[in-house]
């Protein structure tokens, strides 16, 4: 799949990375590619 990102860094008081968020160009396209290959488990299971 290719796609774009933007990467979101957030640095602690002593300049180190402690965490980073990654942001999709298109939030659509990445739903439909997550569904078409990851399909949920059934119910039951999603709730034990």
């Amino acid at each position: 799949m290719d796609a774009t990102w933007a990467l979101v860094w957030h640095f602690d008081a002593d300049g180190k990375v402690d965490r980073v968020l990654n942001l999709t160009g298109d939030q659509h396209q990445m739903d439909a590619f997550i569904w078409a290959n990851f399909p949920l488990r059934p119910l039951p299971e999603r709730l034990a």
